[in-house]
């Protein structure tokens, strides 16, 4: 019987992926070239992002950036982030509900949310578009940060 109460459990390793949630953000930045043709670009280079009222430093002057996951704080309903691009910071503050949901016996509940609404300052981020509300277990990308990068 131990044997089998054994072979059942899953990993820590498993039960943690199944319950990492957080809001994927997409970057995209447009710019265009010497024949004034616009490009998209989105991966960046010496993104920075930190949480705030939280010791959490998600990407160290990360290079090659295209996406960035942002976990969303259950004990409150808002969650807040600076985030350092090109030398300028603007702050990121996710409103959101939280609704706690049943994963499994071994993995136990889980926190998911759903956006209200994304306030931020604008230094070097342009626009912040919802594309999902529902920030879900395995759940595509939730927002993109749009940059307008200035012609040169």
């Amino acid at each position: 019987m131990g044997i089998a109460l054994l072979c059942s459990c899953q990993p820590d390793t498993v039960c943690r992926e199944t319950m990492q949630v957080g809001v994927i953000g997409q970057l995209k930045e447009t710019y265009y070239d010497t024949d004034m043709q616009s490009h998209v670009r989105t991966a960046w280079d010496s993104l920075t992002v930190q949480g705030i009222d939280s010791d959490s430093l998600l990407y160290n002057n990360s290079k090659s950036v295209s996406q960035v996951l942002l976990p969303i704080r259950s004990d409150m309903d808002t969650t807040s982030y600076a985030m350092t691009y090109c030398g300028c910071t603007d702050t990121l503050s996710i409103v959101h509900n939280n609704e706690q949901r049943f994963v499994s016996v071994e993995c136990g509940c889980v926190y998911e949310h759903a956006i209200r609404q994304v306030l931020y300052t604008r230094h070097w981020i342009d626009t912040v578009t919802i594309a999902s509300n529902e920030v879900l277990r395995g759940g595509g990308v939730n927002i993109y940060f749009i940059r307008e990068a200035p012609i040169e």
